[in-house]
């Protein structure tokens, strides 16, 4: 009896763990479909709204709201202290990254085929891996290094083979999967294995307003406030 009742936990702890993988790539593509579209100029059958710092800010910002709103329902969300100035830096360098990670991802689609652009993003775990190794001395057996050669082999073939793979592109979405490994290596080290560890609604609530202001200055600089007048007087 004992061991069918382990048998149905393992299982629905499988699926549940399935179910969010498969919902996390859904949506993942979604808004990777979606903000491809929203950048590609209208003369190639895009919307023209070429911001991608702006979209960023806009993707803090409904974080930082979505969890603001969770946290009058304790049921579902109560967020923890954050207590010291160790802590709290700790926080602003998680969301430098963070920043770094969606802002790259966001300029990659405005240079590269939507294909090349994921196809990059893909060795977003040989990048986990390489800077798990180098900052916490993980260990990788040689069927795992086999099977990350193959796997960073078959995405150089696939960038070869496109034409439309502009080097500013690939530098882009490459600095995007770089600063997405050390931000999943930042949390692990630093947060995950912390006390008071951190949830992902604590990181969405604590990191998204800082990286607003981090963006903000950049957002000013560039040409992309007058996108958005004239998008907005174009389509008004």
């Amino acid at each position: 009896q004992k061991k069918k009742q382990k048998m149905e936990e393992k299982l629905e702890a499988f699926l549940t763990q399935l179910l969010l993988v498969l919902a996390f790539l859904a949506s993942n593509t979604a808004i990777n479909v979606y903000n491809k579209w929203l950048f590609t100029p209208v003369e190639k059958d895009g919307a023209g709204f070429t911001t991608p710092v702006f979209s960023t800010i806009t993707h803090a910002v409904a974080g930082f709201i979505t969890a603001f709103i969770l946290r009058f329902y304790p049921i579902i969300y109560s967020p923890k202290e954050i207590n010291g100035s160790s802590r709290w830096i700790q926080v602003m360098i998680m969301s430098v990254f963070f920043a770094a990670t969606i802002g790259f991802n966001n300029q990659s689609l405005v240079y590269l085929p939507l294909s090349v652009q994921q196809s990059v993003r893909a060795c977003s775990p040989v990048a986990i891996a390489l800077a798990s190794y180098l900052i916490e001395d993980h260990i990788y057996s040689i069927r795992q290094m086999i099977a990350l050669f193959f796997l960073v082999f078959g995405i150089v073939l696939t960038v070869l083979s496109n034409d439309e793979a502009s080097s500013i592109g690939l530098f882009y979405a490459g600095a995007s999967v770089v600063s997405g490994a050390l931000y999943y290596v930042f949390i692990s080290l630093h947060l995950a294995s912390s006390e008071n560890k951190l949830n992902i609604l604590d990181i969405l609530y604590y990191t998204s307003l800082p990286v607003v202001f981090l963006l903000l200055p950049i957002f000013l600089v560039t040409d992309e406030a007058e996108v958005i007048v004239r998008f907005g007087n174009d389509n008004g």
